[in-house]
């Protein structure tokens, strides 16, 4: 299993819930890029993944591809998952095979999880440059998470988490270029692939969670 899914479900695994009093929540329509790294099972296995993400509350699908994938400096091959709430399937494509398994749950809106409490207020550069933002954090047991959005519309800039237990592991993302709508809606069209080959069966990396707050 992935290792990065692995890392961040513990961390984000929030976002499933309705969020009847969230801080504050994505726009319904984005685009943004993301890159993330992580260090687990006894920080003894590095993994670092770009990902290029399209979000669409409106019409209830996700898209995440995930690229430049490197395990312990190993390169795997580039990861597409659609996840389509609206007909009830999410796709992974990746090694030229399409797998096929029931999208679960109903999609929420990309709302920072109420758990999280805002515990900084602070800014990036300066002057006319100046963009202020909140961290928000979270405590359960051994393990911290922390999510900073920009303080006016809740762009998501960065998050991370790590377990006092186990201090030689964490993970990290950043979230960057994001912009609003979605630019070709293709983006949501089931692969080729997968209307010929993809059979119901279990994927292990979408049925463990959200391994981002996306997708």
């Amino acid at each position: 299993m992935d290792l990065i899914v692995n890392a961040v479900v513990g961390l984000l695994v929030a976002t499933q819930y309705v969020y009847s009093s969230a801080p504050c929540c994505m726009p319904d329509k984005f685009e943004s890029h993301e890159y993330v790294e992580g260090r687990i099972l006894q920080a003894t296995h590095f993994e670092t993944a770009n990902m290029n993400i399209s979000f669409d509350f409106t019409s209830k699908k996700a898209v995440g591809f995930r690229y430049n994938i490197k395990t312990d400096g190993k390169v795997l091959p580039p990861m597409y998952t659609l996840v389509d709430y609206e007909s009830g399937f999410a796709y992974v494509v990746q090694n030229n095979k399409c797998t096929k398994s029931a999208a679960h749950g109903k999609m929420q809106r990309a709302c920072i999880p109420e758990m999280f409490k805002m515990v900084k207020t602070t800014h990036f550069g300066a002057g006319s440059e100046m963009l202020p933002v909140h961290k928000y954090q979270s405590n359960i047991g051994n393990s911290t998470g922390s999510i900073t959005v920009t303080a006016k519309n809740c762009y998501y800039i960065s998050y991370g988490g790590y377990n006092s237990q186990r201090p030689t592991e964490g993970l990290r993302g950043e979230v960057f270029g994001i912009t609003l709508g979605i630019k070709d809606p293709s983006v949501f069209s089931v692969p080729a692939l997968c209307k010929k080959t993809a059979d119901p069966q279990d994927i292990l990396e979408y049925q463990a969670g959200k391994f981002h707050p996306f997708v």
